[in-house]
């Protein structure tokens, strides 16, 4: 009998699409793990009427699937099928939600097989209940962005490239920025209505030349949920915001070591 490897989903951040993750997703393909990355719909071009909300059920929805699946021919029967979440970004505000009552542990405790192993955030949003995303990055301590009616934008004559992909080469932040897409205002104040960090394993994936999200910022919000409990496995990239896009086999080296131990 072989031994069948987890699923892993990709949550994606804001103003982005699955494309920014492919490179990622493919070399954790290479190496065994199936990979299933949805589109979140705050990020179309007709904007749902309950952005955070829609891009959770989104996601749980992703996940249950590959929970609730037959395990595959030859891995035995009775299995079970686990899941390894990747948040990134604002991804993490919606992983946090959606993989409520999906962990491994939770299912094993409702009598059922399979379920999330562990959420490994990378440079994520992971809001305590009663948080919300403005509040560990206010908007008026973030002059590359503003709100506009309903949208989150970036400010006028502001490098957004140099704060999303500052260890990028030129031409490939004008790629990446070319393919933003919109952010409604109101996932950055979205409050969880259940968490799920202390129910499944997490890991944090710091990273240290973040321009969007800046390392201190990264460290506190972590700190404040160790003080509460949460246990995080912890490792540091020497990236930007998008290790997925600057160093993407090293950010999958550290996927498979957390995986793997």
């Amino acid at each position: 009998m072989t031994t069948q490897k987890p699923s892993i989903v990709l949550i994606h951040g804001a103003w982005h699409t699955t494309a920014a993750y492919r490179t990622l997703l493919d070399m954790l393909e290479a190496r065994g793990y199936p990979t299933v990355a949805p589109e979140l719909p705050s990020g179309a071009a007709e904007t749902p009427p309950d952005p955070p909300e829609a891009d959770i059920r989104c996601a749980a929805e992703a996940i249950r699937t590959l929970v609730e699946a037959p395990p595959q021919e030859g891995t035995g029967a009775g299995s079970g099928n686990q899941v390894i979440v990747i948040a990134h970004s604002y991804g993490g505000t919606v992983a946090t939600e959606a993989v409520a009552g999906l962990g491994l542990r939770e299912r094993q405790d409702r009598g059922l097989l399979g379920g999330v192993r562990m959420v490994i955030y990378v440079a994520a949003f992971v809001l305590q209940e009663g948080a919300y995303l403005d509040m560990y990055a206010p908007i008026e301590t973030v002059p590359w962005c503003e709100y506009q009616g309903n949208l989150k934008v970036f400010s006028p004559g502001r490098d957004i490239g140099a704060v999303f992909y500052p260890d990028l080469a030129p031409e490939e932040r004008d790629k990446w920025l070319a393919r933003c897409t919109k952010h409604p205002k109101v996932c950055s104040f979205y409050t969880p209505k259940t968490t799920s960090y202390d129910r499944v394993d997490v890991a944090y994936v710091f990273c240290e030349r973040d321009e969007a999200f800046p390392l201190a910022g990264q460290k506190a919000m972590v700190q404040g949920l160790k003080e509460r409990g949460v246990q995080f496995r912890e490792a540091t990239l020497d990236s930007g915001h998008f290790p997925m896009l600057s160093m993407p086999e090293a950010l999958a080296n550290l996927v498979v070591q957390f995986i793997q131990h």
